[in-house]
């Protein structure tokens, strides 16, 4: 019975942690700007960009490739900020 329990507690936990890090989650994320955005090359620069849900990517069309728009004047990355 313990065993059952601990098990259902572990599972529980990671589910809680998946979830919280699915970005549609988040307030910004926009399913049809990642749709849009599916066959975009990306450049290969990676100067750091802060997108709207505080995650910095390389730049703005890898944020935009998950569905994050990058605001202007966000194109730091989000740690000097």
């Amino acid at each position: 019975m313990k065993r059952l329990f601990f098990l259902v507690v572990i599972f529980i936990s990671v589910v809680a942690v998946r979830c919280s890090q699915d970005p549609r989650n988040d307030a910004c994320f926009d399913a049809d700007l990642k749709a849009s955005m599916a066959d975009t090359n990306c450049p290969l620069t990676c100067e750091g960009v802060c997108a709207c849900n505080g995650v910095t990517y390389c730049n703005e069309c890898e944020a935009m490739k998950q569905g994050f728009a990058v605001h202007p004047g966000d194109t730091i990355p989000c740690s000097q900020k």
